[in-house]
């Protein structure tokens, strides 16, 4: 005997998809441009340098 699984939109898997991408969405927070991720870095590396090489 086969299973056959048919996605349809009014299933419960497309259903439960949508919800992990929404919950995905909130917890990563909103999209950073290229200004943003370069800012972030090197705010990162100017703090190790501070920190010169000590373990946190």
């Amino acid at each position: 005997m086969a299973f056959h699984l048919h996605l349809q939109e009014k299933g419960i898997l497309p259903k439960l998809g949508h919800q992990i991408v929404a919950i995905y969405d909130w917890l990563s927070g909103p999209p950073m441009t290229e200004h943003e991720r370069i800012t972030r870095a090197v705010a990162e590396s100017e703090t190790l340098k501070q920190l010169g090489g000590r373990s946190v």
